[in-house]
């Protein structure tokens, strides 16, 4: 193969690996071959070549991502619609794309430490009441990248454009102020992710744990209030599957409590009836522990505690892989 045939199939090769982007320097490095005879000289012009096809970054929509992972305080987050379902408006001016929420929300994506920038403007929508008050907060493994002051309707927006590299997690938030969250219709408008290379996936907010085999997953999840629920339970699977309807409330393990968090729909796990002769039980999560026993067999542990009684439950969970079975214990 001659030097003109080597660097056009190597131009042509980058262009369809980055998306089909133009090689816009192939003529130029073509006559190079021509002229330079010194293998060298010719080493280093592919080396250029390959330098400038391999940084084709790519931008992705906040909207495009898995939005049932994103918490919302009241109503459904949703791609280029307002909490509401109403076109995206910040002080007079309508966005095509982004994201509508609801504070106190939440977003954690997983970039990976390939990520370059996160950009968006920021505000309460224009259907939200003068009430609503919001702050949007950015943060890159648990480091403040940028924060809003507290936006309210008809304010001029907020525009937020941070460096993300070398950043696994990144955790967008809409938070409510002081006087609560009433109508607090947060957007964030014109939002992409930009990545050098892979792309931006949503994970979940919350702790989950994943307890699995070969071909079968039981995935437990907690909230913020230290809840656990059964997430999924069923063929492995990625978190896109796991978490394809948003996040469940299935108690894991459930007990008799006074809570109007929850309706029974079958029978609990345990009824205590304390020495006060309350028989209420609010089990709360604690910690998980996993070890492996060999190859084969794993046993994870799961610490529930009652806030109010010196009461703890713990959940064993016992895996053995090639046969596919999950034994569980309390």
């Amino acid at each position: 193969m001659t030097n003109f045939a080597i660097v056009s199939e190597l131009c042509h090769q980058g262009s369809q690996e980055q998306n089909d982007i133009p090689c816009f320097f192939e003529h130029t490095f073509i006559q190079l071959c021509h002229i330079m005879k010194n293998r060298r000289w010719l080493w280093t012009a592919l080396f250029c070549l390959t330098v400038l096809t391999v940084h084709a970054d790519k931008r992705y929509a906040l909207g495009s991502l898995n939005l049932k992972l994103m918490t919302c305080g009241f109503g459904n987050c949703r791609a280029n619609k307002s909490v509401d379902n109403n076109a995206l408006r910040l002080n007079g001016k309508t966005y095509e794309t982004g994201v509508g929420t609801h504070a106190d929300s939440r977003l954690k994506i997983w970039v990976n430490g390939t990520g370059k920038r996160f950009s968006a403007i920021v505000g309460v929508d224009d259907e939200a009441t003068e009430r609503g008050s919001v702050q949007f907060r950015v943060t890159g493994d648990g480091k403040v990248l940028a924060e809003s002051p507290v936006m309210k309707k008809g304010r001029i927006p907020f525009k937020i454009n941070v460096s993300i590299a070398d950043i696994d997690t990144l955790c967008l938030e809409a938070l409510a102020t002081d006087d609560g969250n009433n109508n607090d219709h947060a957007d964030w408008a014109d939002a992409w992710v930009e990545m050098a290379t892979g792309e931006p996936q949503a994970i979940p907010s919350f702790d989950v744990i994943e307890i699995g085999t070969e071909n079968t997953v039981l995935a437990l999840s907690t909230d913020k209030k230290g809840n656990l629920f059964q997430q999924y339970f069923g063929m492995k699977a990625g978190v896109d599957a796991i978490f394809g309807n948003g996040e469940r409330h299935d108690q894991a393990y459930p007990t008799i409590q006074s809570s109007s968090d929850f309706s029974y729909w079958q029978t609990p796990a345990l009824h205590i009836i304390h020495s006060d002769g309350h028989t209420s039980t609010m089990l709360r999560y604690v910690k998980s522990e996993t070890t492996k026993t060999d190859n084969n067999v794993t046993l994870t542990t799961v610490e529930l505690k009652d806030p109010n009684y010196d009461f703890t439950v713990r959940l064993h969970f016992k895996t053995y892989a090639k046969e596919d079975v999950i034994e569980q214990w309390a």
